[in-house]
């Protein structure tokens, strides 16, 4: 495919520059080619897989903003729905791993907390490595096919020029086929190296973003999962109200008791009249002034 684009440069058959080669530079020259196609098939399937990764991101990112909450959220296939669903379905395994003590203070909630965001970052730096799995290839490729075509061109014009010495006359003749030969090394690394150039700069950078929104996304969740335990344990602090708490805290119903008659006061005794007979002192103390 490589050689049908550039089979004709001028009046240069690459064909015929690749059979006046010796055999190493034919090697680098094939080495090369194939680097080249390795190269395009991980730059296309990186890509492909990045635009994967982030759909599912995406999809995942929208089933949570439905409202429904992290810790009850069920994921049965994490790894089938994406980097997103990892985090949370670890958080969610941490949390139900995490140590709670009874006494629930500020120091328990933060080593709860603290033990989920390790496990959230662990899997941050798990799917991090998986954005740029493959990148060493295409970097090493981007490095190392311009020395190997150098290669190639040094060692094709080192041959040249020792053949035409062993030659009774010297000319340009018999110097430019060899001098073409050991620059087609240099002209398929460059073929190698400049797609893989551009190829690695743009999936390094997409690689970046994504794992920057990936960290956002773990410090996010980090948050939400502690607003749910603040409400948990609230709610657990709130006594539950039974029919008796319920009768007890109600106000008592008046009791109706009728009223019973009162007993009658006692009479109060009479009244001495005015008229009355008097005493017996009195009528003797009279009797008494008349015999005087």
């Amino acid at each position: 495919m490589i050689f049908s684009l550039v089979a004709n440069i001028g009046d240069a058959n690459v064909f015929e520059l690749f059979h006046n080669a010796d055999a190493l530079g034919k090697v680098i020259v094939v080495g090369l080619l194939i680097a080249s196609l390795v190269a395009w098939t991980v730059m296309i399937g990186k890509s492909l897989d990045l635009n994967r990764l982030r759909a599912l991101n995406f999809a995942f990112e929208r089933r949570i903003k439905q409202g429904e909450s992290l810790l009850g959220l069920r994921i049965k296939d994490a790894a089938s729905l994406g980097p997103y669903a990892v985090i949370v379905r670890e958080a969610q395994k941490a949390a139900a791993q995490a140590p709670v003590n009874v006494n629930n203070t500020s120091d328990d909630k933060n080593l709860r907390m603290r033990f989920i965001e390790n496990a959230m970052q662990r899997v941050v730096a798990d799917q991090s490595i998986q954005y740029e799995s493959k990148m060493v290839l295409l970097s090493s490729m981007v490095s190392g096919a311009p020395f190997l075509g150098l290669f190639g061109t040094v060692w094709g014009v080192m041959i040249a020029f020792s053949g035409m010495g062993q030659q009774a006359s010297a000319s340009i003749q018999a110097l430019a086929p060899g001098v073409a030969s050991a620059l087609l090394a240099t002209t398929c690394a460059l073929i190698v190296a400049i797609p893989s150039v551009f190829g690695y700069n743009y999936l390094l950078t997409r690689a970046k973003i994504m794992m920057a929104e990936l960290e956002n996304f773990a410090s996010w969740t980090s948050d939400s999962i502690e607003l749910e335990f603040d409400l948990m344990d609230k709610n657990a602090q709130r006594p539950l109200e039974t029919p008796q708490s319920a009768a007890q805290a109600a106000p008592a119903a008046p009791v109706y008791a009728p009223s019973m008659p009162s007993e009658p006061p006692p009479p109060e005794p009479p009244k001495p009249s005015p008229w009355a007979k008097p005493s017996r002192e009195f009528s003797i103390r009279l009797d008494e002034e008349d015999e005087d």
